[in-house]
């Protein structure tokens, strides 16, 4: 005596996401994610399939979502969001030739635009003061990514024949006092540090030569001198 019966196997269970919830993912450079996965009754552990390319280079908020599929005709979905604020690449002009990036914590790395930017030696620093007229960029690197700021202009240094620079900061670096001798006069001072910030303003009758005391703080000062029609703006060291 014999019986035929028929086994039938049939998969009708969609795959489990492992994670209830995908955590965003916040970036300041281009991301390219990790699959997430989920559990299948049969077909054990799957990776998710993204339904856009990477890697995401796109500012602001894109939202990936990742589809589990246990090749039996179950699938199931999963969204996550990559949120990618770039770097801030712009800078402020301090004054006339000193400039600096308004992103702070970071890598910089001055530039010369008019020389394939190439690196400026020793000036790494967020705040740069150029001492030559020229076009200047700054390269501001988080470790994993980088941007370039636009190219600024800088003009009024070295002017040929221009009175305004008959001027002059003795000694220079200086241990705490200068003096400062003008070919034209002038009835104000400003004393700002590196970052453009005026740490002292004096004013008194116009004349051509001033003591200027400087600073206790070693390091970079600039010494600004208003005359009645112009001003006029020179780098001095405190060392």
């Amino acid at each position: 005596t014999t019986q035929t019966q028929a086994v039938v196997i049939a998969d009708v269970t969609a795959p489990t996401a492992d994670l209830a919830n995908l955590a965003d993912i916040n970036s300041e450079c281009e991301v390219t994610p990790t699959a997430p996965t989920a559990t299948d009754n049969c077909g054990g552990v799957i990776s998710g399939t993204p339904d856009i390319a990477f890697p995401i280079t796109a500012a602001g908020t894109t939202t990936i979502t990742w589809t589990y599929d246990d090749g039996n005709g179950n699938t199931g979905t999963q969204s996550q969001e990559v949120i990618i604020l770039p770097i801030d690449s712009s800078i402020t002009e301090v004054n006339d030739f000193t400039f600096t990036a308004n992103a702070s914590g970071y890598n910089y790395q001055w530039v010369d635009c008019n020389n394939n930017l190439a690196p400026i030696p020793g000036e790494t620093n967020q705040t740069f003061a150029a001492t030559q007229n020229g076009s200047y960029a700054v390269l501001i690197d988080n470790g994993d990514c980088s941007v370039t700021s636009t190219c600024v202009e800088v003009t009024t240094l070295g002017v040929e024949g221009s009175t305004l620079n008959e001027l002059k900061l003795f000694p220079n670096p200086s241990s705490g006092k200068v003096l400062i001798h003008s070919s034209f006069a002038f009835q104000r001072i400003e004393v700002m540090n590196a970052l453009g910030q005026v740490l002292h303003s004096e004013a008194f009758e116009a004349t051509k030569t001033r003591p200027v005391i400087l600073p206790e703080a070693a390091g970079l000062y600039f010494i600004k001198i208003h005359g009645q029609f112009y001003e006029k703006t020179t780098r001095i060291i405190k060392k």
